[in-house]
């Protein structure tokens, strides 16, 4: 192989792999295998039967249509090594091959060049394994291979030439019925083809007529020559001519073998017919008449004319050989009209291959006039050369051109020294780099089991992650569903503080308005100081009944002063859950405070009240009754005033009566509801 393909490295994930064409160089993976016969002996030694898992999942995968294509490129590298490596035995090799032809065949349409170049090594290895078997796959596989040679993608092309090559270079793969694909193939390549397959379909006419002959129409090959005879290409050219001249040497040496046979067997019969008129007289022959230059040629050939007048009568014996021919021992009578016939029949044969050496000599008429043109140019050309080199050496005073060329002569040396050792250092690198290259192949199959391994570490590693993120996925599900709980609650609690802080603001108006009360009763008191003393005990029996109300009022307070201390503690363990009720239970407890305080201070006012009434008392009963008829009457006057007034004072006072109790089922409430928010 003159031509290789090497397996470039890609940057991505996912991208596909490209291929390379070099000049020269050997495949870094999937490499051309130009593998022998597997040897008896050595599959013996082997389970010709044993095939491993990985291979057969191999085979399934390359056989299934739903693979990736990376796959079956390790897939076709496996089989290809399964098939070269000798393990298995000739008939199980043998079915395995021509099961994967089919899906071979149809990746070499892929359009990707890595693919097509390791099913086309792989269909190498199996045309080796098949041979005559391999007769019955070529229109399936030569096919798509000549179709796939026209290709734009150059590794593609240069891949299925090399494929189509090695596979007509193995003796007997080759099919009779397929040489007129290659004919085809020939007149495809006219028009459509480049220089290297037109050389590809070249060397593949000449080694398949060297397999056998008579096998292609030799016409159609000779025709489809001519037209590539106007290429430019000067490798195109010679091969050209190469191949004619293999035809052309077969057809000459044909027709002069025809040609001889033809002249013999002349001869010998006309030396008969000669012998036969030996007893007879001779006709006369008319020496006026011209001769055609057929008719000079039998002359030639023998001397005897017939007259057709007579007629001639041979007795000759006839006796079978050993090998079915027979000598002249009977008597055998021919005529004149028999005589011509045989003379036409072999006119006409003389006339044809005439024809045919005619045309050959017309061909090398018009070669000879080349070579004759040819050699007049160079005849001129050299001519003109000898003139001016005589000229030059005619001419004085050219030592300065003769320095010149003597220094330029000196410098090539020069340069050719240089350009020898460059050869060398480059032969040198040559052999460096295809050692490198070898040990590569041999750390090759190391590197495709790391390369497994790693595959499988990360599936491993992927599975993993995958859970990772499943976990995470439903732990942050189960936090954001807590938040969202958590708000409600906030939301909740942050309702309950604005209706408690509602409340609050209703007591404290409340009691504003009952600190007015108080005020008015106050200085409805201090008008009463001058009041009788009977008028004086029902107040006092009042304020008793008051100061008793007062009490049960104090009591009460205390108690919700208790019941705020324990809501505190309580709204102090909620601080911990939650800041802003924390806050918000402060300020209640700062308004229950403020609550208490005013009630203490209406509690120290309404005592003051009982020391002045008391104080009224001692100054009633101190001070002395007036006779005066006047005096009782306006008293009385007053008494009345006093007792509307007193009459007014109670209807208030049960009024305030029925607000503080009203401000006490409030409390109650209020507490009932602190006490009840924690439990909830």
């Amino acid at each position: 192989m003159t031509e290789h393909v090497t397996k470039s490295s890609s940057s991505n994930d996912g991208s596909t792999p490209t291929l390379e064409h070099e000049a020269e160089g050997s495949p870094l993976i999937g490499s051309e295998h130009d593998f022998d016969e597997i040897n008896s002996s050595r599959v013996l030694d082997i389970d010709p039967d044993e095939i491993s898992e990985h291979e057969q999942t191999c085979i399934n995968n390359l056989l299934s249509s739903e693979t990736h294509w990376s796959t079956k490129l390790d897939c076709l590298q496996e089989i290809d090594d399964v098939l070269t490596s000798g393990k298995l035995s000739k008939k199980k090799a043998i079915s395995i091959s021509s099961s994967i032809v089919e899906p071979l065949s149809q990746m070499l349409s892929d359009l990707r060049s890595s693919i097509v170049k390791a099913s086309s090594d792989v269909l190498v290895s199996v045309a080796k394994l098949l041979k005559e078997d391999f007769q019955a796959h070529n229109n399936l596989i030569l096919k798509p291979l000549m179709k796939s040679s026209f290709s734009i993608i150059e590794s593609i092309a240069t891949s299925c030439r090399i494929c189509l090559e090695d596979i007509v270079n193995i003796p007997g793969a080759i099919h009779e019925k397929s040489y007129k694909l290659f004919e085809e193939f020939l007149e495809d390549v006219v028009y459509q083809g480049n220089a290297n397959t037109k050389l590809t379909a070249l060397n593949i006419i000449t080694s398949l007529h060297k397999q056998g002959e008579n096998i292609f129409n030799k016409e159609a090959i000779l025709k489809s020559l001519k037209k590539l005879k106007r290429d430019e290409n000067k490798d195109i050219l010679t091969s050209v001519e190469d191949v004619e001249t293999l035809f052309n040497e077969e057809k000459t040496e044909m027709t002069i073998l025809v040609n001889e046979d033809i002249a013999r067997s002349l001869r010998s019969s006309l030396e008969e017919i000669d012998t036969s008129f030996t007893q007879q007289r001779s006709p006369s022959v008319d020496t006026s008449l011209q001769f055609s230059p057929l008719e000079s040629y039998m002359h030639h050939i023998t001397p005897l004319y017939i007259d057709s007048s007579t007629r001639v009568n041979t007795e000759m014996t006839l006796v079978e050989k050993k090998d079915g021919s027979t000598s002249p021992k009977e008597k055998v009578v021919y005529t004149i009209e028999d005589l011509e016939k045989a003379k036409n029949d072999s006119v006409q044969k003389i006339l044809t291959e005439m024809s045919i050496l005619s045309a050959d000599y017309d061909d090398m008429e018009v070669r000879l006039n080349n070579e004759i043109r040819k050699r007049r140019e160079l005849e001129s050309f050299v001519q003109n050369y000898e003139k001016e080199f005589k000229n030059l050496s005619l001419k004085n005073g050219d030592d300065k051109e003769k320095e010149s060329i003597k220094v330029q002569y000196t410098q090539l040396l020069i340069d050719y020294s240089k350009i020898e050792s460059s050869f060398k250092e480059l032969k040198l690198r040559y052999y460096e780099m295809k050692n490198i290259n070898e040990k590569y192949k041999q750390n090759e199959s190391i590197m495709k089991e790391k390369l497994q391994s790693s595959a499988k570490e990360c599936k491993i590693f992927e599975a993993k992650y995958v859970k990772l993120k499943e976990h995470a996925e439903e732990q942050l599900n189960n936090a954001n569903i807590k938040l969202k709980e958590f708000a409600a609650v906030k939301s909740h609690h942050e309702h309950t503080i604005s209706t408690l802080e509602q409340e609050v603001t209703k007591v404290k108006r409340e009691k504003d308005e009952k600190d007015l009360l108080i005020e008015n009763l106050n200085d409805k008191i201090k008008k009463l100081s001058l009041v009788p003393k009977t008028q004086i005990k029902a107040m006092e029996d009042k304020i008793k009944n008051l100061e008793i109300t007062n009490e049960q009022l104090v009591s009460d307070i205390a108690e919700s002063q208790r019941r705020a201390i324990t809501t505190e503690t309580e709204l102090r363990k909620q601080k911990e859950d939650n800041q802003s009720l924390a806050s918000r239970s402060e300020e209640l407890q700062q308004s229950l405070h403020v609550f208490y305080e005013e009630n203490q201070k209406l509690k120290a006012k309404i005592y003051d009240k009982t020391n002045e009434i008391e104080a009224l008392k001692s100054l009633i009963s101190s001070s002395k009754p007036s006779s005066t008829p006047s005096s009782s009457t306006e008293l009385e006057e007053k008494l009345k005033k006093e007792e509307e007034r007193r009459q007014q004072l109670e209807s208030r006072l049960k009024a305030k009566e029925k607000e503080n109790k009203e401000l006490l089922d409030i409390c109650n409430q209020l507490i009932a509801k602190i006490e009840r928010k924690p439990e909830e």
